[in-house]
């Protein structure tokens, strides 16, 4: 008894000593640890400025300045800059080698995405080495490298910019944006609002085996955009090369103040011809834009 007693002691003092050590480490040193994980995982040049350290409610860093790059062929800047940022590890997966970032926010970040004809998008990090691990002096070389894990994405007060080749410039401020992503195989719940046109545009999205599908993966979808007093849903399977293929609903009292409300020009239809829409569709849209509706039924404010 005597000696079990003593081996937990013995394992309670290594575990401490590993615990003070992960709180100890220089502030900065953390701010290298997390941008060379985001760049493995990424593929992309990260720079983390002005580096502060937090111990609760994470173990993590606050930084006047956090910037991601974009692809190699993108000639639209960073994909993501932004004046302040906090990053939180899990200290005991740290302990363990693994990096599991508990949550990333920014605040008033200029996000850049970027899509080419031939099916390039500046999301896609196909380039990324997946060699995300902490490098020690120790570390075997055979070691298998460890993946990042983002369970949580905040951002505040956003300016959105999306440059789709052979279409005009879409930019958007005041945006606001959450991930939830809890485990790296399973779902991502997606929140956004956004404001074209000064009044609120909700995004809500649950995305199934998200990692696939942030690479060009069909994966399970469910999405609503409410705006303007309707709500357009679509429930289905879909991805990020425009494939999609689902259930698509359509509630709109108002279908001028819904286009409205996306900052796009009114259609002004008579009542009873699409003034208001109650539309339920099988919808399947393929990548080259081959778009299908079948078992359409439609209710155009009184004629069905």
């Amino acid at each position: 008894m005597k000696w079990i007693i003593r081996l937990i002691g013995f394992v309670f003092v290594l575990v401490l000593v590993a615990v003070v050590s992960v709180f100890f480490l220089p502030a900065d040193r953390i701010g290298v640890i997390a941008a060379d994980q985001i760049r493995k995982a990424t593929g992309r040049d990260v720079s983390i400025t002005g580096v502060s350290m937090t111990l609760w409610p994470v173990l993590g860093v606050s930084a006047d300045g956090l910037e991601v790059g974009n692809a190699d062929w993108s000639e639209q800047g960073p994909m993501l800059t932004a004046e302040n940022a906090a990053i939180g590890v899990d200290a005991m997966a740290l302990l363990s080698g693994e990096i599991r970032i508990t949550n990333i926010e920014a605040t008033r970040p200029t996000i850049r995405l970027e899509s080419r004809a031939d099916g390039r998008a500046s999301w896609v990090f196909t380039d990324a080495s997946g060699e995300a691990q902490i490098e020690t002096e120790t570390a075997p070389a055979e070691r298998t490298p460890q993946e990042v894990i983002i369970q949580k994405l905040q951002v505040t007060d956003a300016t959105l910019i999306y440059d789709a080749e052979g279409a005009d410039l879409v930019s958007y401020s005041g945006v606001d944006l959450s991930l939830d992503w809890p485990e790296r195989l399973g779902a991502a719940d997606i929140k956004a609002t956004l404001r074209p046109a000064g009044t609120a545009v909700d995004v809500r999205a649950t995305i199934g085996g998200f990692a696939g599908f942030i690479t060009g993966q069909v994966q399970p979808i469910d999405v609503t955009i409410t705006a303007g007093g309707g709500s357009a849903s679509l429930k289905g399977r879909g991805s990020t090369a425009g494939d999609v293929a689902g259930q698509l609903a359509l509630d709109m009292p108002s279908t001028d103040d819904f286009m409205a409300a996306l900052s796009l020009p009114k259609p002004g239809l008579p009542s009873g011809l699409g003034q208001s829409v109650d539309m339920q569709t099988e919808l399947t849209l393929t990548a080259d834009r081959r778009l299908s509706l079948r078992e359409l039924r439609a209710d155009l404010g009184g004629n069905a």
